[in-house]
């Protein structure tokens, strides 16, 4: 029955917080900023190539 499921489903969240926090611990000091980094990165290039791809086709040159 979903009574009993649901105290397990409690118990694998923490678990599962726990096991992010022994990943992060074992990695290097600087890793997690550094994937911040690169999804800032990433973000950046994707406002880049979207504001290109918006400003060739308002001056045209992109047909359409």
């Amino acid at each position: 029955m979903s009574g009993g499921n649901e105290p397990e489903d409690i118990e694998v969240l923490p678990a599962s917080d726990s096991d992010e926090a022994t990943v992060a611990d074992d990695r290097p000091a600087g890793h997690a900023g550094k994937r911040r980094g690169h999804g800032l990165l990433w973000l950046i290039v994707l406002v880049i190539l979207i504001g290109g791809g918006w400003y060739a086709w308002q001056a045209n040159l992109i047909p359409g």
